[in-house]
């Protein structure tokens, strides 16, 4: 008979171990009727943390009854660095006391000296149970949770594209917190951490919803080896809600979908109205826009228009953002995603005041933030013309529509941007009917239809 053991199992039982222990130790009363139960719950927790957690890190590590060594600490042949790494997050103390203060400032130290190789990081995240703690540890500080998570997840992929699975396996693991023991939501680093770095994932995930309810959510890139199901929509939904809670999250989640629109319709070019794309945007913009609240849905519609729309047609501030966001330098040495994205984007939510938030959700932005950008492309890429009866608008009138894109770029509220969205629909349907009668037909595709739509998560079939 073969006798085994099942490393996934053991890993998630410690992750449920962890949980239960730092539950335990928010149990306060001051009755005195209490103190009875008080004890047994101080009793319990030290069973958990004297006994449970070093016998589970022992199987973890053992081998006796497998052929490989460890269960996801760290990989065969790790770094040092980062297997000394994930050993003191996943044995973090579980006391408010000073060796626990003392024990979260050595883990950021060395959080910290990994921040110029993210393929570390993306290593020690890709351990269930130090993500675990990660997600919930209140005594790191969350600047540097916020880049540790950014570096792992996004500039890891950014430097070799085929961790992207990887990098979903994480937001699996993730996926599965939001919807088990983190479901009341992540600390404000690892949510700011994964905002920041959705703008990699948006691409292969957007496809893969097809459904609402309980129908899975897949996320499939050939290229990079990714063929995941991060769970069912509704499952995916609460990892997007969980990520919502922090307004900063809620800024750099709007740019990562709004700039996604963007890149779709350039990506398309001249084939817009003939292959598949504008439905997947939907799909991403109506999922996010299930995830908020009416508050948060205000700020990530004005983080997607406001921002992406400097993003498509060219700002000081967006060309800053852009730099930011992409990888610089050579070797593994260099810090890809540091302070300068990060404070660009973390800050944007404080600076936006309540008047400047549109009053229109999610989806009414991305409308017009699609047609709009379409316009844009059209107007400064001559060969997506071609074929699309484009041909004989004169010059003269592709200048006018610059000089109306230019004001919707400049708009100082969403209200103005809105009413030059309005003047410049009105201009085309009078001087410039071949693009407003091309617009139509954009604006028909089933995708950009459903963001008009309004909508409940609901399982078609229940």
């Amino acid at each position: 008979m073969d006798v085994f053991y099942d490393p996934s199992r053991v890993r998630d039982l410690t992750t449920r171990v962890l949980w239960c222990i730092d539950e335990l130790r928010r149990c306060r009363s001051d009755d005195p009727v209490a103190a009875a139960a008080l004890r047994t719950i101080r009793l319990t927790r030290q069973n958990l943390e004297d006994q449970w957690m070093p016998l589970l890190r022992r199987i973890e590590e053992s081998t006796a009854m497998i052929g490989w060594t460890s269960t996801g600490l760290v990989a065969l042949g790790a770094d040092p660095a980062t297997q000394r790494l994930t050993e003191l997050i996943v044995q973090r103390p579980w006391f408010d006391d000073v060796d626990a203060m003392v024990h979260a400032g050595v883990v950021a130290r060395e959080m910290r000296a990994l921040l110029g190789d993210p393929q570390a990081c993306l290593d020690v995240l890709g351990n269930p149970s130090a993500l675990f703690v990660l997600a919930q540890w209140d005594a790191l500080p969350d600047g540097v949770v916020e880049a540790f998570v950014s570096a792992g997840l996004r500039d890891a992929v950014v430097q070799q594209p085929g961790r992207l699975a990887d990098g979903y396996e994480v937001l699996r693991e993730l996926t599965g917190f939001a919807n088990g023991a983190l479901d009341d939501g992540f600390r404000a680093g690892m949510a700011r951490g994964v905002a920041l770095a959705m703008d990699r994932y948006l691409p292969a995930l957007a496809p893969g919803i097809t459904q609402t309810g309980a129908y899975p959510v897949y996320a499939i890139d050939d290229a990079a080896g990714v063929d995941v199901t991060l769970g069912s929509y509704a499952d995916v939904t609460d990892l997007f809600g969980a990520l919502l809670r922090d307004e900063h999250a809620q800024a750099a989640l709007g740019l990562a979908v709004g700039g996604y629109a963007v890149s779709v319709v350039n990506d398309l070019g001249a084939d817009l109205t003939e292959r598949p794309g504008l439905e997947h945007v939907a799909s991403i913009t109506l999922l996010v826009a299930d995830a908020a609240s009416a508050e948060q849905a205000e700020l990530i519609a004005h983080a997607a228009a406001q921002t992406a729309f400097r993003q498509a047609f060219g700002d000081g501030v967006a060309k800053a953002v852009g730099a930011g966001l992409t990888a610089t330098g050579a070797g593994a040495g260099t810090k890809v995603l540091a302070d300068q994205a990060i404070s660009v984007l973390t800050h944007f939510a404080a600076r936006v005041e309540p008047g400047q938030l549109p009053g229109d959700p999610i989806p009414s932005r991305i409308y017009d933030l699609i047609t709009v950008t379409t316009v844009a492309m059209l107007a400064r890429r001559p060969e997506t013309r071609i074929g699309n009866g484009l041909d004989a608008v004169s010059d003269r009138d592709w200048e006018a529509v610059d000089d109306h894109l230019e004001q919707i770029a400049g708009a100082a509220t969403p209200a103005e941007r809105t009413h030059s969205i309005a003047r410049l629909d009105h201009w085309l349907g009078t001087a410039a009917p071949a693009v407003a009668s091309y617009l139509s037909v954009v604006r028909a595709d089933p995708g950009l239809f459903a963001l008009t739509q309004p909508r409940l998560a609901t399982d078609p079939d229940e």
